[in-house]
């Protein structure tokens, strides 16, 4: 009984000089989680998501798991602005303010957002006017290289400084 005694107050000793390691390990950072759906509210994996440090311009970035779920951890504590963004959707971007220890969660809702789309018309369809309204389409000058020559347009003085200004 005696043994048993010691054994359990040197297993109660170990313990709490163990647990003060722990305590001492806690840092001054946050955390920023969530999730990403798109506008039907399935989630959208693959999305990158990016945190910006407003005051030292530090930027984490990660992409959505296959859930949908991104995470930041052991951020310095501080303003953020997260943005996420995915091909074929519009981007979203919102500011929050962490705090030590804070886990905080923002979950974005993407919209279908327009790519970049080009209007491929001919240029037969505009006239040259309309398209080149301010230089004269006379040859006046005759560049030459070693292996091509081009022909460059006439533009007056005042066209010239209109455009280079």
């Amino acid at each position: 009984m005696k043994i048993l005694t010691y054994i359990l107050l040197i297993g109660f000793l170990a313990l709490s000089v163990g647990s003060g390691n722990v305590f001492a390990q806690a840092t001054a950072s946050a955390t920023i989680q969530g999730t990403v759906t798109d506008k039907s509210g399935a989630v959208v994996s693959a999305a990158q998501v990016v945190a910006k440090n407003k005051a030292t311009d530090l930027a984490r970035t990660t992409t959505t798991s296959e859930t949908g779920y991104y995470r930041f951890e052991l951020l310095p504590v501080g303003t953020y602005t997260v943005t996420v963004t995915k091909s074929g959707f519009g981007t979203v971007a919102e500011t929050i303010e962490t705090l030590i220890g804070q886990v905080a969660t923002i979950n974005a809702e993407l919209k279908p957002g327009a790519t970049s789309e080009v209007d491929l018309r001919s240029a037969t369809d505009v006239p040259r006017e309309r398209l080149f309204p301010a230089v004269d389409m006379t040859p006046c000058v005759a560049m030459t290289s070693s292996r091509r020559t081009s022909v460059l347009p006439r533009i007056s003085a005042w066209e010239r400084a209109r455009i280079f200004s």
